[in-house]
This record gives structure tokens, C-alpha cells and sequence, in this order.
């Protein structure tokens, strides 16, 4: 629940710029140094408890009490009468901690074009190369597989978190062309 863009920032649009120097790129900034999303903040809840209660801050505006998912399977009344006549019942909350993996080695992309042979190639610390190529190519930039060439060097750590496709391998490839130079994201 934490760190969701406000609803009404879904399907906006959020600026990148390029710079070849970053002094280059602080000045591109608004002198608070952050950009403002559309419709502001909005209150979050951190205790999933808390997120399900009435009246608790909406994640989603269009999901009624936060609840996504409700999932019921078999059938009540035996379940009920199981526990009816069961000789003992124990009755227990488990709470899993939030796990966020933080691997010393950062996440990074550097995007290139190639402009004689339309081909294009992202170096990223991803531990799934294949499937952001898959994912990247079909589905965000529309790049056909055989001119997209996705390089994933020595890692380091991942503990999970750089299994997935991120925004920024899209916007430093996308970039590379528009500038056509190599782009690169830390």
C-alpha cells in the first residue's frame, strides 16, 4: 500500500529528461528539486489491518475498502461444523514482515541504439534478461526481439528485486534512439 502513485496520477504522464552532465540535468529541475505529480498527495496506511478498516484512505478510488481479492473455497456450513466439534481450537494471527531487499549493488541501465542497423541494446542489472527482452520488446516499445538485445553483466546481489522490469531499461533504450547516444540510468 505504501509508495502507490496517487489515483489520480495512473496513466499520466511523468517527465524524463536527458542531460550529459548533471549539472545539465539539476538545472532542467524546478528549483525544489522534485516534480509535483497531478492531484497531489494522498493519505496512506501502512497497517494492512488499518488499510481494510471503514473509512480508511482509499488506495484505488475504485476499490471499495482497499480489498482487491476475496477469495472463498469448499464448503462453509462443514467447515463450521468441524470446528464446532472440534475438541480444541487454536486460533492464531501470523504476521509476515515487509520484505525489501536491498542489495549492495545498485539496479543501473545504459540504453544504445544502433541508427545503421535499427538494433538496439540494454545493458541491465536485471537477474532475468530474457524476459525483460520479452516484456520490453512486445509489450512496452514495440521492438522486434531480433533487434533488441538485452546484456546482463556480473549482478551482484538481487535477492529478487531485480527480477522484474523496470520503467527506466524502457526510458534509457527509448532515449538512446531519440538522442542517439548512449543513455544511461543510476
Amino acid at each position: 500500500l505504501l509508495g502507490a502513485l496517487p489515483a489520480e496520477a495512473e496513466g499520466a504522464t511523468l517527465p524524463a529528461l536527458t542531460a550529459s552532465q548533471l549539472t545539465g540535468a539539476m538545472a532542467a529541475l524546478p528549483r525544489t528539486g522534485s516534480v509535483a505529480l497531478p492531484g497531489g498527495g494522498r493519505a496512506q496506511v501502512a497497517d494492512l489491518r488499518a488499510a481494510l478498516a471503514p473509512g480508511a484512505p482509499l488506495v484505488h478510488d475504485d476499490v471499495p475498502g482497499n480489498l482487491c481479492y476475496d477469495w472463498h473455497i469448499g464448503d462453509k456450513a462443514v467447515v463450521d461444523a468441524a470446528f464446532a466439534r472440534a475438541a480444541k481450537v487454536v486460533r492464531l494471527d501470523l504476521t509476515n514482515n515487509r520484505l525489501i531487499p536491498n542489495a549492495m549493488e545498485p539496479r543501473a541501465a545504459v540504453g544504445e541504439f544502433d541508427s545503421m542497423s535499427g538494433d538496439y541494446t540494454l545493458y541491465t542489472t536485471s537477474q532475468n534478461p530474457h524476459v525483460i527482452r520479452l516484456l520490453m520488446g512486445a509489450f512496452v516499445l514495440h521492438i522486434p526481439e531480433n533487434h533488441l538485445r538485452v546484456v546482463a553483466p556480473d549482478v551482484g546481489g538481487g535477492f529478487g528485486s531485480k527480477i522484474y522490469h523496470y520503467a527506466e531499461e524502457a526510458i534509457v533504450t527509448w532515449a538512446s534512439a531519440k538522442v542517439k547516444r548512449p543513455v544511461k540510468w543510476t
